[in-house]
């Protein structure tokens, strides 16, 4: 039976103020050991990593952040069933208490565990878990592009447009973001916007080389040359020297709407700028080519494109183009010899056969007026 004399009030109060001394001391530890594993996590020691999560875990099992970082770490090495488990649990923790701190790591533990969904190829529900992590914390950045970039690969364009452009809101120097707005734009019939879009980030970041390169090709397709032609010239100056390569795509591309334009002058430039840079580029020797085809320098375009074809064998484009070339020239059993390689390789290009007989025809005309077998063709008089 109770014995109440022996009972003290006082005792109990003491062991209660010890326990709760205990535990937050085992907090505070719990704490300081999800700090020291986070820092090992950021800088790529996962083992001290683990190590000091799993002793934060030991000291306090509901420690939400240390189970998250311990999940991601688990994300990172591939173990993905314990990761989805462990990003579960945390959902299931940070609902249990409120504010921002907490809605924060919801929102980025559904986002881990849509990131694992996507891997084992459950696109909807992938969708579905970035959707609840941008309603749990509409700040969260990684919310909003997963789910873009989800929905633009699953070319879902109109709808991606929506989480993309928020992202970009967030993250307005993300230039993955960029792009897959601009991406999810075009695609989407919007592709006046696309080029605002482009064009905003690209005033604020004018080196991006390849950017301006990517606003050239929209503009084009929207019938802008002359835009197309601006934002080429500013895709050259960000890569003044050719450094990554996109200056000399650019300088051909260049090249290429100056002849369409009847630019010679300048498609000439722009084509020897290239070969400047990289003598071996078939492009760059097919549109020399086609400028001095062109404007009459025939010798040296069969010069150009004959170049083009030796550095591209396998192209039966650029052996008509050379067969072009060698017929205006006069070199009909070249021009035959360029025809009859491009049909090797494109048998089936009705064509390139045409010209194949067209070209045959007149060296079977030429030789029978060297046999004396016909008479040359006069030449038409000149129109009135």
């Amino acid at each position: 039976p109770f014995d109440s004399s022996l009972y003290e009030r006082n005792f109990e109060r003491l062991y209660r103020q010890a326990l709760d001394i205990a535990l937050r001391e085992r907090r505070r530890a719990a704490t300081e050991a999800t700090h020291e594993g986070v820092a090992h996590l950021q800088a790529g020691r996962d083992t001290q990593a683990r190590a000091s999560l799993e002793e934060a875990l030991v000291l306090d099992a509901d420690n939400a952040t240390a189970l998250y970082n311990l999940a991601l770490l688990d994300l990172r090495i591939g173990a993905l069933p314990k990761a989805l488990g462990d990003f579960e649990r945390v959902v299931s923790l940070t609902y249990k208490d409120s504010g921002a701190e907490m809605n924060g790591l919801r929102a980025r533990s559904l986002v881990g565990i849509g990131l694992i969904y996507q891997q084992q190829g459950r696109q909807q529900d992938a969708e579905q878990s970035f959707l609840e992590a941008t309603r749990a914390d509409p700040k969260e950045t990684s919310a909003w592009k997963s789910l873009g970039l989800l929905q633009l690969n699953t070319k879902q364009y109109a709808a991606a447009t929506t989480p993309l452009q928020r992202a970009a809101e967030l993250l307005p120097t993300d230039r993955t973001v960029i792009i897959a707005l601009v991406e999810s734009l075009h695609k989407s019939g919007r592709a006046g916007q696309a080029c605002l879009t482009l064009n905003g980030f690209l005033n604020q970041h004018p080196a991006d080389a390849e950017l301006w390169q990517q606003l050239a090709a929209l503009e084009e397709s929207r019938g802008n040359t002359e835009a197309a032609i601006l934002a080429l010239e500013s895709s050259i100056t960000a890569d003044q020297e050719n450094h990554s390569g996109v200056g000399l795509v650019s300088a051909v591309r260049l090249a290429t709407l100056h002849l369409r334009l009847e630019d010679y002058e300048n498609a000439l430039f722009r084509a020897n700028q290239a070969l400047g840079w990289d003598r071996s580029d078939p492009d760059t020797w097919t549109v020399l080519g086609e400028t001095q085809l062109a404007t009459k320098q025939l010798a040296q375009a069969t010069a150009s494109l004959s170049r083009a074809a030796e550095l591209d064998p396998e192209s039966a484009t650029r052996q008509v183009v050379l067969g072009d070339a060698l017929l205006s020239n006069n070199k009909i059993s070249q021009a035959e010899a360029a025809y009859l390689r491009a049909l090797t390789l494109d048998p089936n290009s009705a064509e390139t056969l045409a010209k194949l007989e067209e070209s045959r025809s007149q060296l079977a005309n030429e030789r029978a007026i060297v046999a004396g077998k016909a008479k040359p063709r006069k030449p038409l008089p000149p129109k009135k």
